[in-house]
């Protein structure tokens, strides 16, 4: 097979990722979430995925929650829907501001997908990704506790069983960055408009050899909603002293009538 033919069936199978979603939203602030607490994420969004002089679009909805596993850690799974997908990812604090209305947060952002894909389109069979992500997060304050959140990351797909047509392995580099406005509106409601995009720089198909700077492109808007996460005031027990016990005065002693004798 030609190595132009055998991209344009790489451009196939990665059209075949738009509807289960290679997802690159965050969805979340650059902090981890407070150790021991949990939070719920819903988020529609809608991709765009294209190859050289094509593309297609599609909706996409993506429900998960996150974990704080300590102070400065914290996992987090979500599922992609229509066509399913998940991920697995961590935030790990490397530097968290002293406020909440001003300063820089910093993490690191790693992230496991996994992708499936039913036969369709120019593919016989059932289609499997896994995809690798490397991130960072900075997350800067803004007053109110928002926050405005920049993600620049490298997506890794790779492919081992793809259709019987094409035959071959191949995996795809992805660059991009996500762009996103944490907004607390109450403390156990937080909404999250955000975007993101990326651009193929890089992919290989076994025997066919790289192809550098092939046209990939994502493109992915996202509204994520995201329910708990935060710590409620702390309550303390503070113990009141007992109110002085005003002194009781002594009964008076019953005076007594001397008798005649």
């Amino acid at each position: 097979m030609h190595k132009q033919t055998a991209w344009a069936a790489v451009a196939v199978v990665v059209f075949a990722l738009v509807g289960s979603g290679c997802s690159m939203a965050t969805l979340g602030s650059a902090r981890p979430i407070d150790s021991g607490e949990s939070q719920f994420v819903l988020a529609p969004s809608f991709n765009r995925i294209g190859l050289s002089r094509s593309d297609r679009k599609g909706p996409q909805f993506e429900i998960g929650g996150r974990y704080g596993v300590t102070d400065d850690v914290d996992i987090g799974a979500r599922l992609w829907l229509p066509l399913p997908g998940y991920t697995i990812d961590s935030r790990i604090a490397l530097k968290k501001s002293a406020s909440a209305d001003s300063g820089l947060d910093i993490s690191l952002n790693p992230g496991l997908m996994y992708i499936y894909a039913p036969g369709g389109d120019a593919n016989d069979t059932a289609l499997h990704f896994t995809t690798l992500q490397v991130a960072a997060l900075f997350g800067i304050h803004l007053p109110g506790g928002r926050q405005v959140v920049v993600g620049p990351k490298v997506i890794d797909i790779i492919s081992t069983d793809t259709s019987v047509s094409l035959g071959s392995t191949f995996n795809m580099v992805i660059v991009g960055s996500s762009l996103g406005y944490v907004w607390p509106v109450t403390r156990n409601l937080t909404i999250v408009p955000e975007i993101a995009a990326g651009v193929a720089v890089m992919g290989s198909v076994a025997e066919f050899g790289n192809d550098i700077g092939n046209n990939g492109n994502v493109l992915q808007f996202s509204l994520g909603f995201l329910f708990g996460g935060n710590k409620g005031p702390e309550v303390r027990c503070v113990e009141v002293p007992a109110a002085p016990v005003a002194p009781t005065a002594a009964p008076a002693a019953a005076a007594t009538t001397p008798t005649s004798p």
